[in-house]
């Protein structure tokens, strides 16, 4: 990278900065060994370099990020020995936002490791991770008390899992990303909402959900914000009238590729909110 651009970076003490997925090891090095003391926030996003050495790198020469956005870095090894992490955490110890979504396998250990290693994150994604069992979990929201987001979209959690997950103790979720969750049912949701009733952000698209969790929804979830539906086909309209008042609190409702809400049921849906 040009030379004067690494310095106006520097002279300006940029905050926040992401990579390209194109970038080479070299050139975030070349950046990061100049600026990285002001970063609070880095994004590697899809970079194809990104591996175990490189962090550990990194995490010398950014010693203050509270923002790392790792989400499709392939290459990076989060299944069984982490061992980078171990090196990388007694400098990001800080840490509160930790985005690994669409990271090959990961796993149990890796995720009991960030329980132990960074206890003040607030915001974890974990897209499509398989096989977390409910022992991890536990120590999960144990450890992390911090923690009010959490992204397993794709992933494999059972109706089963669910059930027990919503009812830990120490776990007093704000948000979750259920997305395309495939082995999810009403059974499971509606266990999340009656226990995890301070959820301000809930994205179901593409779950296979009945107008029975739409009718828990608007009964326990009344501090909701945001509410994605997309593609969530069962539902019809007899659930919308059960939950007209959920609305007047959102910011956000998707209900697109719902095929069985009519225009007439939505209609009187939204009319209704907008009287009261």
């Amino acid at each position: 990278l040009p030379i004067l651009l690494v310095d106006s970076l520097q002279r300006r003490c940029i905050q926040h900065l992401r990579f390209k997925h194109m970038t080479t090891a070299a050139q975030i090095l070349q950046v990061c060994k100049q600026v990285g003391s002001n970063l609070r926030e880095l994004s590697l996003q899809g970079c194809r370099c990104v591996n175990d050495n490189l962090l550990e790198i990194l995490s010398k020469y950014c010693p203050n990020l509270v923002r790392v956005d790792l989400s499709r870095c392939r290459q990076l090894d989060v299944a069984k020995n982490v061992i980078w992490l171990d090196k990388c955490a007694n400098v990001w110890g800080h840490l509160t936002v930790l985005d690994l979504n669409a990271c090959k396998d990961v796993s149990d250990v890796f995720v009991s490791k960030v329980a132990d290693l960074l206890p003040n994150v607030v915001d974890f994604s974990i897209s499509g991770c398989k096989g977390i069992g409910i022992s991890t979990w536990h120590k999960m929201a144990k450890k992390l008390s911090s923690l009010k987001h959490l992204d397993i979209s794709r992933s494999d959690i059972t109706d089963e899992v669910m059930l027990k997950f919503s009812q830990i103790p120490e776990l007093k979720l704000i948000g979750i990303n259920l997305t395309a969750c495939k082995h999810l049912t009403d059974n499971g949701i509606v266990s999340l909402v009656k226990y995890q009733t301070s959820l301000e952000v809930l994205k179901l698209a593409c779950v296979d959900i009945t107008n029975t969790t739409l009718i828990c929804i608007g009964k326990y979830l009344h501090c909701l914000k945001v509410l994605d539906l997309n593609s969530c086909r069962q539902l019809t309209d007899g659930a919308l009238l059960t939950v007209n008042a959920l609305l007047i609190n959102l910011h956000s409702l998707n209900f697109y590729s719902c095929y069985q809400l009519s225009n007439s049921g939505l209609g009187k849906f939204l009319c209704w909110t907008q009287v009261h």
